[in-house]
């Protein structure tokens, strides 16, 4: 009897993530690989987007698997943000062309620490021939997001247009 409650109850527990065969997340060949390579942001693709193709070309995967940059803590912060929240209001986050305004104010990259300057480490990432972040490409993609969704960036605000 324990058994056959202990079976009741699995079944009311959500889909693994590894099993998003219900979010059409299914991929045959090369595109299986990758998702295997990705493991874990992959099944958070899955379950978040039910149809991810275009979500995973918003992220140009195949370049970033070549390139062998990943995405930033800040993209899959969205990712369950926008499936958790009604809405999403970030602090803090410049956007794509705030480094190239003039004058524009610099800060350690990490506000805890004495290093490179911000808007240095981006494009440092942005520009490496290998690895790193592509944070500037990911800004440009927030503010596509923030059209769709309720987001809305201030200190400083964003022009989404």
């Amino acid at each position: 009897m324990s058994n056959r409650v202990k079976e009741e109850n699995t079944e009311l527990l959500p889909p693994k993530f590894s099993d998003c065969s219900r979010y059409r997340c299914q991929p045959a060949g090369p595109s299986q690989q990758l998702t295997q390579a990705l493991g874990l942001r992959a099944t958070l693709l899955c379950h978040r987007t039910k149809d991810p193709i275009p979500f995973l070309k918003e992220m140009d995967i195949a370049v970033r698997v070549q390139s062998g940059s990943y995405l930033s803590t800040g993209w899959f912060t969205f990712i369950l943000a926008m499936d958790a929240c009604y809405g999403i209001h970030v602090y803090g986050m410049i956007n794509d062309t705030y480094c190239k305004t003039e004058g524009y104010r610099k800060v350690p990259y990490h506000y805890y620490e004495q290093g490179r300057d911000e808007c240095d480490e981006y494009f440092l990432h942005e520009h490496a021939p290998y690895g790193g972040h592509r944070f500037i490409t990911e800004k440009k993609v927030f503010a596509k997001w923030a059209k769709k969704h309720r987001i809305i960036f201030t200190h400083p605000n964003w022009t989404v247009s």
